[in-house]
């Protein structure tokens, strides 16, 4: 009961709390994902400091913040009336800066102490790309201009996609747990069924669908249902790779900033998985 009264209070001032920052946007949002990114960094951090293994933290924090600070000025330009100078130019700092960190991480592996450099140097790339990808993509996502999305109605797309997600997550827990039978994963994740992943599949699609409507989104059903998909498919693909990662470090939750809850990445698992793909997609429609 106690657990229960936590969740629902995290969830009563959280969740306006979210609203408000994706529908204000600005530098409200973009200092909100960055320090989300940050935090979650951070967590993936200890988690591979609980399997025993290292990783070059503080380079990989620094290169994390300065490329989402070049994303939000890379979102401010419309690529429409810039000269292609300024977008090879954009392309060619952006390009050197990561020739530059894999340069300095392999430095860094080669005078770390380390019974496994291979390891460190996989494990530090790893966790910056895992924790970069998706917090990009939902900065480029409500800042940039796509054409039928733009900074102007790009709250209520991210607004849909996120309400896809907890849905999806809703319907997935709920109907596994009335009437999972059999089970996806097992050693990774005991109470995931096939039934309650199906259900979150469908979950995502509806309610896809359904606040697309809603919000008068500009896009069709065919893509709509798309977007759903994938959110419902990737979205609980990304939860049990969190899953196994949390088995390998012998933890249940990522850690304890959210309450009951558990942390950021319990909290971004699926949205670490579905923000680069939904990006890909909105960017060829």
């Amino acid at each position: 009961m106690k657990e229960l009264l936590n969740r629902i209070l995290v969830a009563i001032i959280g969740i306006p709390i979210g609203i408000y920052i994706i529908w204000y946007g600005s530098w409200l949002y973009f200092v909100s994902i960055v320090i989300i990114a940050s935090f979650a960094l951070f967590e993936l951090h200890k988690l591979v400091k609980s399997c025993e293994l290292k990783d070059l933290f503080w380079i990989n924090l620094l290169t994390l913040i300065s490329v989402l600070v070049f994303t939000g000025f890379i979102a401010l330009l419309d690529f429409a009336v810039v000269s292609s100078y300024m977008i090879t130019r954009t392309s060619s700092i952006l390009l050197t800066y990561f020739i530059l960190y894999f340069l300095i991480v392999s430095l860094f592996t080669l005078f770390f102490k380390s019974n496994n450099r291979i390891a460190t140097f996989s494990v530090t790339v790893g966790t910056l790309f895992y924790i970069l990808l998706p917090f990009v993509s939902l900065v480029l996502i409500r800042m940039y201009n796509f054409g039928f999305l733009n900074y102007k109605n790009s709250w209520a797309f991210i607004l849909t996609y996120f309400f896809s997600i907890w849905i999806c997550d809703t319907f997935a827990y709920f109907i596994g747990k009335q009437w999972g039978k059999h089970k996806i994963a097992p050693s990774v994740s005991p109470k995931k069924s096939w039934e309650g992943g199906i259900a979150g599949l469908v979950g995502a699609i509806l309610s896809f669908t359904f606040f697309s409507f809603i919000f008068n989104i500009s896009i069709n059903f065919v893509h709509q249902v798309a977007l759903g998909f994938i959110i419902g498919l990737f979205g609980q693909i990304g939860d049990f790779v969190e899953s196994s990662f949390k088995r390998d470090a012998g933890i249940k939750d990522s850690s304890n900033l959210l309450g009951k809850h558990g942390g950021i990445l319990d909290r971004f698992d699926s949205i670490i998985f579905t923000s680069p793909i939904v990006l890909l997609y909105i960017i060829n429609l």
